[in-house]
């Protein structure tokens, strides 16, 4: 109770209350003075800064990047006297042989009958490796045979007329020759004989008539001096009259036999060359049956060792067309090389006959001495790698194609003699080209900032494999565009390809 009374005691009176007199003057209590610059402009003001924040972070999402391609520069270095052998880059790889694996085709369509030699085995050059079933061929050969030799007939017969016909001083054939199957000869000959009768027939046509008309000339003075009559006189003027018709005729018949002769000799010369075409024909007919029979022995065309095999006894093989294939493949163990894969951070520092060093796995201990043949100009994109081939020199007997290896390429040997080493700038060819002292616009990746930037470069006259170098513009790390879009511009927002975009998931 004595709480209560104390609470009672504090608790203000009510205004009709507070004083005696009633109206009598008493001040307002103060409205509190708004506070806007804490209540609303400084929350305002945060929420601005907050959504700017977050405009400017969720910009590569709002902003499409542009995927490209890129090769670094690289620095090398020139001077006198040796120097150099340093790691530049290195990379897996697989061994394969030099330069690639030789297959052994069949030549011709069958059936394997033998397979000869297996995986891992050496063969020599021309060594027979597997057989196909030989019957057909073998029958084929015998037809093709049987031809020919008709064919070799028919040519000889041919060429006994053609002798006949161009021996002008045969008057007439043996018995023996038209038994022997000339009749264009026999004709022919015919012919000449009757063309060479010809002259003493007309000689002795005209003499008879010479006689005719002489008698002729004296019967008819006989006549006009009433001693005989006329008719005598006209019988023989009949007589001389039909003497030249049978002259005349025998002109035509002159020139009837002429061209027969001449027909006869053009057809003696076709059949001969018809032989011929004949006999050919079936010459290349029996000698492509003799190469498929040939061909039944499939032989290696080089020494070597088997790397694989593809056919076994039973086989059905082709060879030419979609389903031809190898019945091996081999490769000389004396000529191997390491296909290897290395990133594109690191390809350019890698040239055409740089020395490497060859670790196999198999082969831990041994380190086998290496040289860059050749660039495999594709890159892969999935591994963002480029590969290269690099021999292996003085293999050794234990090393097969598929081993595991891995490859260091070492920087060159340089002359280095007095003064320092003078540090060159070298650009991949593919991406700026070959052309010495030309100046050119490039692209650079600022990865910094996941911008293309535009570049005016100017390259030299130094070329080192695939590397030419650029006496302006460009500065070691740079990273150029390769092949680039006519949309990239300045300043435009880029990723590698490969990467994903800024905001995927």
């Amino acid at each position: 109770m004595a709480n209560a009374s104390r609470l009672d005691e504090l608790r203000p009176e009510p205004a009709d209350r507070q004083g005696d007199t009633p109206g009598a003057d008493h001040a307002p209590v103060p409205r509190p003075a708004v506070r806007w610059k804490t209540r609303v402009l400084l929350p305002g003001a945060i929420l601005l800064s907050a959504a700017a924040l977050l405009a400017y972070s969720a910009g590569d999402v709002l902003r499409p990047s542009a995927a490209v391609d890129v090769l670094p520069v690289v620095v090398r270095s020139s001077a006198r006297g040796v120097s150099g052998g340093s790691v530049l880059a290195q990379g897996p790889g697989w061994v394969e042989p030099d330069p690639f694996a030789v297959s052994v085709p069949a030549l011709a369509d069958g059936v394997v009958s033998e397979m000869l030699v297996l995986e891992g085995q050496s063969v020599r050059a021309g060594q027979v490796v597997a057989r196909l079933i030989a019957d057909d061929a073998r029958l084929a050969l015998k037809g093709a045979e049987a031809e020919l030799a008709l064919r070799q007939a028919d040519l000889a017969e041919a060429e006994v007329a053609a002798g006949l016909a161009a021996d002008r001083t045969a008057k007439t054939l043996s018995i023996s020759d038209k038994l022997a199957g000339a009749p264009e000869a026999a004709a022919l000959a015919t012919a000449r004989l009757d063309l060479e009768n010809f002259p003493s027939q007309l000689a002795a046509r005209q003499a008879r008539l010479a006689e005719l008309e002489a008698d002729l000339a004296a019967k008819r003075a006989a006549a006009k001096s009433g001693l005989i009559s006329t008719v005598p006189v006209r019988l023989l003027e009949a007589r001389v009259e039909a003497q030249q018709a049978e002259i005349a005729s025998l002109g035509i018949q002159e020139k009837i036999l002429t061209a027969r002769l001449r027909r006869l000799e053009v057809q003696v010369a076709a059949n001969l060359a018809k032989a011929k075409a004949s006999q050919a024909a079936a010459q290349a007919a029996r000698d492509e049956a003799g190469l498929r029979l040939d061909r039944m022995d499939v032989r290696a065309p080089v020494a070597g060792v088997v790397l694989a095999r593809h056919a076994e006894p039973g086989t059905v093989v082709t060879a030419a067309g979609p389903a031809a294939r190898p019945l091996l493949q081999l490769y000389d163990p004396r000529r191997l090389q390491v296909r290897v894969d290395v990133a594109l951070s690191a390809a350019a520092q890698v040239g055409v006959g740089q020395e490497a060093r060859i670790v196999v796995d198999v082969l831990p201990d041994e380190v086998f001495k290496g040289k860059v043949l050749r660039v495999v100009h594709e890159a892969d994109i999935q591994r963002n790698t480029l590969q290269f081939k690099v021999s292996v020199e003085a293999p050794s007997p234990l090393l097969k194609p598929e081993m595991l290896a891995r490859v260091q390429f070492l920087s060159p040997r340089r002359q280095v003699q007095g003064a320092a080493a003078v540090e060159r700038v070298f650009a991949p060819v593919r991406a700026v080209g070959s052309e010495a002292g030309r100046k050119i616009t490039v692209w650079v990746a600022d990865l910094s900032n996941n911008v293309a930037r535009r570049r005016q470069v100017t390259l030299g006259t130094v070329a080192l494999g695939d590397l030419i170098e650029v006496s302006s513009g460009l500065n070691a790390g740079d990273r150029i565009i390769v092949s680039p879009t006519d949309a990239l511009a300045d300043g435009q927002r880029i990723r590698l390809k490969g990467e994903p975009s800024h905001g995927s998931h």
